[in-house]
């Protein structure tokens, strides 16, 4: 069964230098959560520069039938999330829903979703348009 804990978010800019998204907080237990749900007037702002790019690993791959292909791994680097912040690559405005907040003040919602852009960045290449987070 979920906590009922949701957020999500909207690639707003997307250039070379700046990735901005808008993004809302809300809980499905609280009464008013409908309202709260179409409200995006959190912001996650992050430079373009701070994405770190995976470890990549090519190999030629021999197949049974005799052909050769090339495999390509990617190996997630660890994100330092908290010196990212500090140094203000990150920027997070909180959502109004928002109602869990990390020791620094920040929605604890608009971090899991910071994660998620980047993990999908080093998974896949490409930005997330429009990730979600749901527990």
């Amino acid at each position: 069964m979920s906590k009922g804990h949701c957020g999500y978010a909207h690639l707003a800019v997307g250039d070379d230098t700046l990735l901005l998204y808008s993004y809302c907080a809300y809980d499905t237990n609280r009464a008013d959560w409908q309202e709260i749900k179409k409200k995006e007037d959190g912001e996650i702002a992050i430079d373009r520069d701070s994405l770190i790019e995976p470890e990549v690993y090519e190999k030629v791959k021999r197949l049974p039938s005799g052909k050769r292909t090339t495999v390509v791994k990617r190996i997630e680097r660890e994100v330092p999330y908290e010196d990212l912040l500090q140094a203000k690559k990150i920027r997070i405005q909180n959502a109004s829903g928002a109602w869990d907040f990390s020791e620094t003040g920040i929605d604890k919602v608009a971090l899991k979703i910071v994660h998620i852009i980047f993990s999908e960045y080093q998974k896949t290449g490409n930005i997330p348009d429009y990730p979600t987070w749901y527990v």
